[in-house]
C-alpha cells in the first residue's frame, strides 16, 4: 500500500500554501478537504476500478481530480485538449472509460463518445466515502497517458502508483529539495511532465504555481510574482521566453530551468548561459514516468549535449541489434530499467520493469548518457544509416537557419532520400542550393539533404514537440508536386 501524501501534508503543514494561481491560494489543508469533496462526487459516477477520462485545461478542478481519484479507486485517463473529437473518442474507447469529465469550453469535443459526459462544475453530489477509502496498492494503475504520437498512432501508457513515487524520489535525489522551493506548472497536466510535477509538489510539500497554459506574459508574471525557484519547460517554450524578454532580467530566485520533452540545441544553451540562467536538461519518456536521466547546470556546461546519469533507481544500458551491451561511445538502442517504467501499453504485454525505448544513444566513459536520435526517425539511404540530429546540427550552424527538421522520404533509388524542412530567420534570404552546399562542407555525401523546403512554422504537439510525422507528410506532398 502507498502513502496518501496529500493527507500527510494536510496534517503536517496544514497552513502551507499548496496551490497559487489567479484565484488566490489554497493551503494543503484546504486542498485535502476539497479533494475529499471531489472524491465523494466521483464516487457517484464511477466505481472502484473504473477508468474516467479527463478533458480539462490546467487548473484547480484538474488538480482536485488527480488527488481525489485514488481515494475512491478510480483510474484517470488524461486526454489531450488539442486533439479532435474523433481522436479523443478513439482514446476514450481504447482505454475503456466509463465516463468523461470536461467543461463547457471543451464539451463540444465529446459528442462522439457514446458514454456519459459530465461537466466538472455539475458533478452530482455523492455519499461521504472519502474518509473511509482504501489506499491503493503500489502496482495499481494511477493514470493512463497516451503517448504524444509524434510518429504513428498514440498508445496508452499505464502508469502505476509505484511509478510516480519512484519518479518523485529519483527526481528529488537529483534536483534536490530546498527550503523555499516553489514549482511553476505551465506544462499541461495531461502531459507526464505536468502530472509528475503536480504529484511531486504534494509528496515534497512544496507550493505549486499553476498557469492555465503556456502564455508568455502569464508565465513571466508568475515567475516574478510568486518567487518561483523551479521552472519546467520544453526547449521551444524556453527559447520563446528568452526571445520575448531579451533585455529584461529573469527572476533571481529561480535555481533551475528544467528542460525536457525534446533535445535542447547548443544555440539555445549558449543563449541561456550568456544570460547566466541555470539550465538542466533531461531525457525522459511517458513510458518511464518522465525523467530517466538528468544533468545539472555545472555538468551541462562541461558536457553540452549530454543528459547526464540516470536518476536514482533507474538504470540505462545501450545495446546492439542482438541485445548485446555496447562499450562506451558506441551507438545503440537505449534500454531503461527501474520502478519508473510503466506496467505496459493498453492491450500489450507488461514490460516487467524494462523499456526498449527505440531511441539511439551512447554512454560515455563517465556513464553519462548522450541521446542521438529516435530509432523511428533514423534514415537508411542507400544502405547507410543517417542520423537526422547530426544533419540538423550542421544546418543550424548556418546564420540564416532558425530551425530545421531532417527526415527521410520514400525513394525508389535510395530507399529513403534525405530531405530538410527549414525555417529561415527573419530578414534572411537563403536558397536550398546554398544550404546544400553548406551541409556538404561538413557531412559525408550520403548525409547531405537532396531536397530542402522552407516553412514558416512546424506542426507541434501540445507539449511543444515537433510532429515529425506531420512534417514528413508535408515534405512528401511538396516533393511529389515538384
Amino acid at each position: 500500500m502507498i502513502n496518501d501524501y496529500l493527507k500527510q501534508a494536510a496534517q503536517q503543514v496544514p497552513e502551507r500554501p499548496a496551490i497559487l494561481d489567479d484565484d488566490g491560494v489554497w493551503s494543503f489543508a484546504e486542498l485535502d478537504a476539497q479533494a475529499d469533496a471531489m472524491a465523494n462526487r466521483l464516487a457517484n459516477i464511477a466505481n472502484a476500478g473504473d477508468r474516467v477520462g479527463v478533458l480539462l485545461p490546467n487548473g484547480r478542478d484538474y488538480l482536485l481530480l488527480i488527488h481525489a481519484a485514488p481515494r475512491v479507486g478510480i483510474t484517470l485517463v488524461l486526454l489531450n485538449t488539442r486533439l479532435t473529437a474523433s481522436e479523443i473518442a478513439w482514446q476514450v474507447k481504447t482505454a475503456s472509460c466509463v465516463a468523461v469529465i470536461t467543461n463547457g469550453e471543451l464539451r463540444a469535443k465529446t459528442g462522439e463518445m457514446g458514454i456519459q459526459v459530465y461537466w466538472v462544475g455539475d458533478l452530482p453530489d455523492g455519499r461521504d466515502v472519502a474518509r473511509s477509502y482504501t489506499v491503493p496498492e503500489k502496482d495499481d494503475i494511477r493514470a493512463v497517458i497516451f503517448t504524444s504520437g509524434t510518429t504513428g498512432q498514440p498508445k496508452g501508457a499505464q502508469l502505476t502508483y509505484r511509478n510516480f513515487e519512484a519518479s518523485a524520489e529519483g527526481s528529488a535525489d537529483r534536483l534536490g529539495v530546498v527550503d523555499g522551493d516553489c514549482w511553476l506548472l505551465c506544462l499541461p497536466l495531461y502531459h507526464v511532465g505536468g502530472l509528475t510535477m503536480a504529484l511531486r509538489g504534494v509528496m515534497h510539500q512544496l507550493p505549486l504555481v499553476v498557469v492555465p497554459k503556456f502564455d508568455l506574459a502569464d508565465v513571466w508574471k508568475a515567475m516574478h510574482q510568486h518567487a518561483v525557484t523551479l521552472v519546467s519547460l520544453v526547449p521551444t517554450q524556453f527559447y520563446r521566453l528568452m526571445k520575448a524578454y531579451p533585455h529584461q532580467p529573469f527572476p533571481s530566485k529561480v535555481r533551475l530551468y528544467f528542460l525536457g520533452g525534446a533535445a535542447a540545441s547548443r544555440e539555445l544553451l549558449d543563449q541561456a548561459w550568456a544570460r547566466n540562467l541555470p539550465v538542466s536538461t533531461t531525457y525522459g519518456l511517458t513510458e518511464a514516468t518522465s525523467q530517466v536521466a538528468t544533468i545539472l547546470p555545472d555538468d551541462l556546461a562541461r558536457k553540452p549535449g549530454s543528459v547526464g546519469k540516470p536518476i536514482k533507481g533507474v538504470s540505462v544500458r545501450v545495446v546492439d541489434a542482438d541485445g548485446r551491451e555496447l562499450p562506451p561511445h558506441e551507438y545503440g538502442e537505449i534500454i531503461v530499467r527501474g520502478d519508473t517504467v510503466m506496467r505496459g501499453y493498453i492491450g500489450q504485454p507488461e514490460t516487467g520493469g524494462e523499456l526498449h525505448t527505440g531511441d539511439i544513444g551512447y554512454l560515455d566513459a563517465d556513464g553519462d548518457l548522450w541521446v542521438v536520435q529516435r530509432r523511428t526517425d533514423l534514415i537508411i539511404s542507400g544502405g547507410e544509416n543517417v542520423y537526422p540530429a547530426e544533419v540538423e546540427a550542421v544546418l543550424r550552424k548556418h546564420p540564416a537557419v532558425e530551425d530545421v527538421v531532417v527526415i527521410g522520404i520514400p525513394s525508389a533509388e535510395w530507399g529513403q532520400q534525405v530531405t530538410a524542412a527549414v525555417i529561415r530567420k527573419q530578414n534572411t534570404d537563403v536558397t536550398p542550393t546554398v544550404l546544400i552546399a553548406f551541409a556538404r562542407e561538413s557531412l559525408a555525401g550520403y548525409k547531405v539533404p537532396r531536397v530542402i523546403h522552407f516553412f514558416d512554422s512546424f506542426p507541434q504537439t501540445a507539449a511543444g514537440k515537433i510532429q515529425r510525422g506531420a512534417v514528413r507528410d508535408l515534405m512528401i506532398s511538396l516533393t511529389q508536386q515538384a
